[in-house]
């Protein structure tokens, strides 16, 4: 580890696969810098949890490091790591857990094949009756951070396009894309087709952000 202040304590419980360290003392103009050995202990993800937060922290998959930058204005910082959704405080010492409420959670490493942003097209592709008004496509943002999708589009395999204006997808929330015409809510979107688009006998659904780069894409098969 690279401190940007006196690293005071450490602690890693290989059953849990928490880990906790505790820096003190004054914070440098530079970011802490901590391995970890994703490919042995969160193949499948992990959540940290800092005090701090400003740059946001990031994590380096290729180089196992991740970049955090304490809190200046703090005498104590702490940084925890641990299994997604599998957070336990009582798997921690004593002096983690003082100041556990102290800090926040900054990032969800979702693993290494899981994006954090997935779409699909659930199966209604032939509903008994007519097609159209049970057709939809479900976006769901598996993240902590919240996306603003304004500017970006779902399109199929024949090129119609789906174009999205004000809308934010908030982290670990899902957004339903129908097909035909409605009132947006909070969790639905309404296309406004006449006719379904999703073909029975298979399909790809593809997100694009605003500039044009593919973010996500699912497809499904007859």
């Amino acid at each position: 580890m690279r401190a940007s202040a006196e690293p005071q304590i450490g602690f890693f419980d290989i059953g849990s696969k928490h880990y906790a360290v505790s820096l003190r003392g004054q914070v440098i103009d530079a970011p802490s810098v901590v391995y970890v050995p994703w490919q042995f202990h969160y193949r499948s993800g992990f959540d940290l949890y800092a005090t701090g937060g400003s740059p946001a922290p990031a994590f380096d998959k290729d180089r196992s490091l991740l970049v955090w930058w304490p809190d200046k204005q703090r005498e104590t910082n702490q940084l925890v790591i641990a299994p997604i959704d599998a957070l336990n405080t009582d798997a921690l010492p004593d002096w983690s857990q003082a100041d556990f409420g102290q800090t926040a959670h900054l990032l969800r490493w979702t693993g290494d094949d899981d994006p954090p942003v997935v779409v699909s097209v659930p199966v209604h592709e032939d509903p008994q009756g007519p097609d159209l008004p049970v057709e939809y496509a479900l976006i769901e943002n598996r993240g902590v951070n919240d996306i603003d999708l304004a500017g970006w589009t779902l399109s199929d395999a024949a090129g119609h396009v789906f174009r999205f204006s004000d809308r934010v997808l908030a982290a670990r929330e899902e957004l339903r894309v129908w097909v035909k015409a409605g009132t947006d809510t909070e969790h639905d979107v309404y296309w406004g087709r006449r006719a379904p688009i999703w073909n029975n006998r298979g399909d790809t659904a593809v997100l694009r952000d605003r500039t044009g780069r593919e973010i996500a894409r699912g497809w499904y098969t007859a």
